[in-house]
């Protein structure tokens, strides 16, 4: 895991109504690779800037700047978590598909935000997990679910 890179995005309030708060720090820390939080530029994420190896500002709604999504390039293990899932997080997606050559997104479903008609919930509370092959654009995205609960306890604690 310390090859992958936990690209977070939006983790702050105003995103989430505050669920992701203090489960997104203590994960941020404990990540044993390379830690980016993608910003809109007004709101800090849970835990401060300062947690994180980088920050990448937005150019539009979690789609960061292709300048930002070029230095991805040559990374393939992201494990992604955020809000919200069904906005934000697939505009980050879009980006990696199309400028960062892709790779295998593992989305940490009790990490992630869904958001539908001003109702919030966990995407591990999605009875199917709505799948994202529609933001592959060059086909080059394996994308996975798991829990970060699960994950922790078993790979990143024992590094």
């Amino acid at each position: 895991m310390e090859d992958s890179i936990l690209l977070v995005t939006h983790a702050c309030e105003g995103y989430d109504r505050g669920m992701l708060e203090g489960r997104m720090e203590e994960a941020v820390k404990m990540f044993p690779g390379e830690t980016i939080h993608i910003s809109d530029g007004e709101r800090p994420p849970y835990g401060g800037e300062d947690i994180y190896n980088h920050v990448f500002e937005d150019e539009w709604q979690g789609m960061p700047y292709k300048e930002d999504l070029e230095k991805l390039t040559g990374h393939q293990n992201f494990y992604r978590a955020g809000a919200q899932y069904n906005n934000c997080c697939g505009n980050t997606d879009l980006g990696i598909s199309v400028f960062a050559d892709g790779g295998k997104l593992t989305y940490l479903t009790d990490l992630t935000i869904w958001e539908k008609d001003g109702s919030y919930n966990l995407l591990e509370e999605r009875p199917h997990n709505a799948r994202r092959e529609g933001i592959d654009m060059k086909n080059n995205l394996s994308i996975d679910y798991t829990e970060w609960r699960t994950l922790s306890s078993e790979k990143v604690l024992s590094v």
